[in-house]
């Protein structure tokens, strides 16, 4: 098992890993839309703080040489279900180049770390083989 942390992404805001690497599957730990410097919120509604997320999810992805289409499963957990139609929109840009789409649930929530609407966490093969 191998911990995942490093500059340029959010550092983690409790104790707990950006993200943990086991048997060819990474999981992600749930991102809010903070910028990677700063740790400030990005984004004053649903769907720029989906695209911030997705940004830091990339940037994940990117540090262990995957790709978004490695992503298996999203779990999302959004304050206010009647503007799930902005995370849909954003997501629908995410994967635009994407055939597939991952599996994911999501779940309202009455709050969030640091006053977000979204939380995105993930599940990803790290296989790079298959």
């Amino acid at each position: 098992m191998k911990h995942i942390n490093f500059s340029g992404s959010p550092l983690p805001i409790g104790p707990y890993s950006q993200a943990v690497l086991h048997n060819d599957i990474l999981y992600c730990s749930g991102q809010i839309a903070l910028d990677g410097d700063s740790g400030r919120l990005i984004g004053e509604d649903l769907k720029s703080q989906t695209k911030q997320i997705f940004s830091n999810i990339d940037k994940i992805l990117n540090f262990l040489g995957l790709g978004k289409s490695k992503i298996i499963r999203l779990e999302v957990f959004i304050t206010d279900m009647t503007k799930f139609h902005e995370y849909n929109e954003a997501c629908s840009e995410y994967f635009k180049d994407s055939e597939n789409y991952p599996a994911r649930y999501s779940v309202e929530v009455s709050g969030l770390p640091k006053g977000a609407l979204i939380e995105i966490a993930c599940i990803v093969n790290a296989n790079k083989e298959s």
